[in-house]
């Protein structure tokens, strides 16, 4: 019997392997490596020049990588990510990394994340939140809705790199509601910033989002005030099997294929 890994850790880094891989390396993980200032020697890396590889480009190169491979969860994120276990909710002795994938293999969330800051609502009652708004850096995706969240949308890249995260989360809200889950036992740390194009304007790329959607109860889905608002997205829904691609191909139906949000996207 052939075994299966089920997960895959999928890295952006600027020319160097992340010394947290010896952690997330294991019989059951693979990792994968996207380079954007030199090619590295490492198994599972890529290179993509930063002048043709934004932060959105980077991730879809490495979405396409490990599309059809099979793993229970592809786990996007940067190469400078620090998890800490909170000890009030947890033993902060054990491995963080371990603690995610358990976390990760007992919910089985269309999308997980882990706290970070105050930009994720977090309630310290619960080792499990649903989240509106999460992060980027560390996005893990089910195998089932790989298709439908990925490729990111990079059509205005030029302006901010912050606005296919927010599409994405606006998917995720409108489409997963209840699915998308926070492990409030670990924290996320990023300690590198580097320059790259920024703009809010997020009023505007709601507007752009909004013209997507065929039905009204889907556009009341999306949270006014996006930013200003930090906010969970309801009760925690249980994973059955095959949900996801139940809601994707519902998803199908309620959108506007023509349109750029879209337009990439394999609908079931």
């Amino acid at each position: 019997m052939i075994f299966m890994k089920r997960f895959a850790y999928l890295i952006q880094s600027p020319d160097y392997v992340p010394s947290f891989v010896k952690d997330i390396k294991t019989n059951d993980s693979d990792v994968y490596i996207l380079t954007f200032k030199k090619p590295i020697d490492y198994p599972n890396s890529i290179f993509c020049p930063a002048k043709n590889c934004t932060w959105t480009n980077g991730r879809n190169k490495l979405a396409e990588m490990v599309m059809d491979k099979g793993y229970l969860y592809n786990i996007f994120m940067d190469d400078d990510i620090i998890l800490k276990i909170d000890p009030k909710m947890a033993d902060n002795k054990k491995n963080p990394w371990r603690m995610f994938e358990d976390f990760l293999l007992t919910h089985q969330p269309a999308l997980g994340t882990c706290r970070y800051k105050k930009k994720h609502f977090f309630d310290p009652s619960k080792k499990v939140d649903t989240t509106y708004q999460c992060d980027g850096m560390l996005n893990a995706i089910h195998r089932d809705m790989m298709k439908f969240h990925y490729p990111l949308c990079n059509n205005f890249d030029n302006k901010s790199w912050w606005w296919s995260q927010f599409f994405a989360i606006c998917k995720m809200a409108v489409f997963y509601k209840g699915y998308v889950l926070q492990c409030n036992s670990i924290n996320m740390i990023n300690p590198r910033h580097f320059s790259y194009p920024q703009a809010y304007g997020f009023q505007f790329a709601k507007k752009i989002f909004l013209s997507t959607l065929l039905h009204q109860k889907d556009k009341d889905m999306i949270v006014p005030n996006f930013l200003k608002n930090v906010v969970n997205n309801g009760e925690v829904k249980t994973y059955e099997e095959g949900v996801y691609i139940e809601l994707a191909k519902r998803a199908s139906e309620r959108v506007k294929k023509d349109s750029i949000i879209w337009k990439n996207i394999k609908f079931y």
